[in-house]
C-alpha cells in the first residue's frame, strides 16, 4: 500500500504505541513493542494523518476488526479486506458533514457517524461468488436531533458503573434502535447478581437496596421497558427504586388511558412525594381512585388529604366526599368555609350534624368573632 504524505501533517512517531483504557475508576497504560499486536497498532497509528490516495485528504479515524480495516478521510469511509487486499466498500461523505466516526459492533457490522447521521453497515459474503469476497450494504440510517455525533462506542458492561450518564445518553438515542435485549440482560444482572431465573424479556422487579448506583441502573432499565411499550414494568421499577422519574412516566401515560396498575404503587408514590402524588391523582381520578388515594395519604396527615380533595373539587367536583371536605376544612382551615368550591356545590348544608359541628368550631374560632360568617345555618 502506497501512502502519500499530506502537506502540513506531522509525521507520527512509529517507534512505539502508547494506549490508555479507563474502567471502574482505574486507568491502565500499556506500551506495545514488536510482535504482531505492536505491528498492527503501529500500522494503524501510522495511517492517521496520512493520505492513502491523492486528493482524498488525510485519514482522521481508523478501526480494525477481524479481517477488515475501515478509515475515514475527507471523501468518505473506505473498508478494505486485509486478507484479500480488496476494497469492500466506499461510503461517500455527505456534503454537509464535517467529520466522521467509526465503531465496529462485530466482525461484520460497522457503525459510521457523520455529524447528526448514524449509518449501520453490514458485510456479507457474496453467495455463489469467489471464496472470501465480501460486499457491504447500509442496513439502517437514522438521524440524531439537537446534537452531533462526536464519537461512537459499543455499549457493554463498561458503561454500567455510570448508569446516570447512560440514562442521559439513552434519551438521545432513537427508541427503535436501542439494543434492548443485551442491555436489559446486563442491567438485570447488575440489579440482581446471580439470579438467572429472569428472562431477558421478563417483567421488572423490585431492587433490593436503594442506593445511587442501583437507582440509576433501574432508571436505565425502566427507560428500555418504556421504549418497548411496557410502561407497567417501568412504573414498578421506578417506584421501587424511589426515582422521581416515576411522576413524569405517569404523566406521559395516564392521560392516554393506559392501565398501568398505578393504584398499587400509591403507597410508594406518597412516600416519595405526597404533593406530586396528590396533584397527579387529582388530574387522573379514573386511574387513581379517590378512596385509595386518601388511604395512601392518611399516614402523611390530614393536611395532605384536604389538599388533594380541594384539587379534586376544582377539576372534577366531589359528589361523595363533600362531607369529608367540610370536616377537614372546619378542622384545619375554618376561615376557608366560604371557599367558592364549597359554596358552588352547596355542600355546607348537606347534613345537619355536619353543620352543627361546623358551627361549634366556628363559634370558638376568631373567624366568627370577626364577623366572617354571620348568617345562621338554614338546615
Amino acid at each position: 500500500m502506497k501512502i502519500h504524505e499530506d502537506p502540513g501533517v506531522a509525521n507520527v512517531d512509529q517507534n512505539q504505541v502508547h494506549s490508555s483504557a479507563v474502567r471502574l475508576q482505574e486507568t491502565r497504560h500499556a506500551t506495545l513493542h514488536h510482535g504482531e499486536a505492536g505491528f498492527v497498532s503501529g500500522f494503524l497509528r501510522m495511517l492517521l494523518g496520512a493520505c492513502v490516495a491523492p486528493c482524498q485528504g488525510p485519514i482522521t479515524a481508523v478501526r480494525w476488526r477481524g479481517g477488515l480495516v475501515a478509515w475515514v478521510n475527507s471523501k468518505g469511509v473506505k473498508v478494505v479486506d486485509v486478507e484479500t487486499y480488496q476494497k469492500v466498500t466506499y461510503i461517500t461523505r455527505p456534503d454537509s458533514a464535517l467529520s466522521g466516526s467509526l465503531c465496529w459492533l462485530s466482525d461484520d457490522v460497522l457503525l459510521v457517524g457523520w455529524d447528526q447521521d448514524v449509518l449501520l453497515a453490514e458485510f456479507h459474503s457474496k453467495p455463489g461468488g469467489p471464496s472470501g469476497v465480501r460486499f457491504a450494504r447500509i442496513a439502517q440510517r437514522f438521524a440524531l436531533s439537537g446534537d452531533f455525533v462526536h464519537s461512537l462506542a459499543q455499549l457493554d458492561a463498561a458503561q454500567l458503573p455510570g448508569p446516570a450518564a447512560l440514562c442521559e445518553a439513552l434519551k438521545l438515542w432513537p427508541k427503535t434502535a436501542k439494543p434492548t435485549k443485551p442491555l436489559m440482560a446486563a442491567l438485570q444482572r447488575a440489579l440482581q447478581p446471580g439470579d438467572s431465573a429472569e428472562s431477558m424479556e421478563g417483567p421488572a422487579w423490585e431492587p433490593q437496596d436503594e442506593n445511587c448506583q442501583e437507582s440509576g441502573a433501574s432508571e436505565v432499565l425502566a427507560s428500555l421497558h418504556e421504549a418497548r411499550g411496557d410502561a407497567r414494568s417501568a412504573l414498578r421499577l421506578l417506584a421501587a427504586a424511589g426515582s422521581h422519574r416515576v411522576f413524569a412516566l405517569l404523566q406521559r401515560h395516564l392521560g392516554r388511558g393506559a392501565d398501568l396498575g398505578a393504584a398499587a404503587a400509591l403507597p410508594r408514590l406518597v412516600a416519595l412525594h405526597p404533593g406530586q402524588t396528590a396533584d397527579l391523582a387529582a388530574a387522573h381520578p379514573q386511574s387513581l381512585p379517590p378512596q385509595e388515594v386518601l388511604a395512601a395519604l392518611a399516614p402523611q396527615g390530614t393536611a395532605w388529604e384536604l389538599r388533594y380533595l380541594r384539587l379534586l373539587a376544582e377539576r372534577d367536583g366531589l359528589e361523595h366526599l363533600g362531607d369529608r371536605v367540610l370536616r377537614l376544612t372546619a378542622e384545619l382551615r375554618p376561615h376557608n368555609l366560604r371557599w367558592p368550591g364549597l359554596q358552588a356545590q352547596g355542600m355546607q348544608h348537606r347534613r345537619r350534624c355536619s353543620c352543627l359541628d361546623i358551627q361549634r368550631r366556628l363559634s370558638a374560632s376568631s373567624s366568627l368573632r370577626s364577623g366572617a360568617l354571620r348568617e345562621p345555618c338554614m338546615c
